[in-house]
């Protein structure tokens, strides 16, 4: 019986025996191929060849979960809230600990009018991160929009507490001392969140309502004219609003500083 011809490509084995009585390779030629092998490795790697080196060096459960936050929010920039979703709820299954996680998908939740699923995420964003910022500042402004001021402004006061230099946070402590008839308190806040920084324009405009309400017309206009000067496209509406008020103010019926105590009408949507 003729023998059995396997081939491997091109190349005929006729028998083991060939494979046994092959002059054996010497083992300082396989050293130098793995030296070599690590050389080219090693100057991929320096060259910035990051998918050869990912093929030895695969993502953390932190890393995975960090990439697929950042690729929902590019998502949800880009109006696909269900894609969006879906990369944040992954991320979770990849590291249920992951904090950022629960945050985005509690923005989600809070923009899309679901304020109990918001308030939850929110609360389990901090359960695993206790210093996230953002999620103090997204139950504030969820207790804030359901009038729960009390519980906002401490919500806020966290916010200041682990970021001190946050204009954010100390503007959104303005809008819950306004909300509690402290007015005082509310311009002292404001104040301070334009001296951390001097071109954020909700403090301005929040100011110039306050201002207006107690008819102190010159400090209301100029307020009014600080935001837009340094409002953005985000604030089209309240561009709108303030450059309607200015004309207002400056019409001569306009009405005379007030002589009582300051008013918190008119009430208008204060800017977190």
């Amino acid at each position: 019986m003729a023998e059995q011809d396997w081939t491997i490509g091109s190349l005929p084995i006729e028998s083991s025996h060939q494979w046994i009585n092959d002059p054996v390779v010497p083992w300082s030629h396989c050293v130098r191929a793995w030296v070599i092998a690590a050389v080219c490795l090693l100057s991929a790697w320096q060259a910035g060849d990051s998918d050869a080196w990912a093929v030895l060096t695969p993502a953390s459960p932190a890393e995975e979960a960090a990439s697929l936050v950042a690729k929902g929010r590019e998502e949800a920039k880009n109006g696909k809230v269900r894609a969006a979703t879906d990369a944040y709820v992954t991320a979770i299954r990849v590291k249920p600990d992951f904090a950022p996680a629960y945050l985005a998908l509690g923005q989600i939740n809070h923009e899309a009018g679901r304020p109990d699923k918001a308030i939850a995420l929110y609360r389990l964003a901090l359960e695993h991160d206790p210093n996230l910022v953002e999620a103090y500042q997204g139950l504030g402004n969820l207790h804030f929009d359901q009038n729960r001021l009390e519980e906002a402004l401490g919500f806020y006061q966290e916010v200041v507490k682990r970021s001190p230099n946050s204009p954010i946070g100390h503007n959104s402590i303005g809008n819950c001392y306004y909300g509690l008839q402290k007015f005082q308190e509310a311009l002292e806040m404001w104040q301070k969140a334009i001296e951390i920084d001097p071109r954020y324009p909700r403090a301005y405009f929040n100011r110039a309502i306050l201002y207006d309400g107690v008819h102190t017309i010159d400090k209301a206009i100029e307020n009014y004219r600080k935001f837009l000067e340094f409002a953005g496209p985000e604030h089209a509406t309240l561009v709108e609003d303030a450059r309607m008020r200015i004309e207002e103010l400056q019409r001569p019926e306009a009405p005379a500083p007030a002589e009582s105590g300051p008013k918190p009408e008119p009430k208008a949507e204060h800017q977190h």
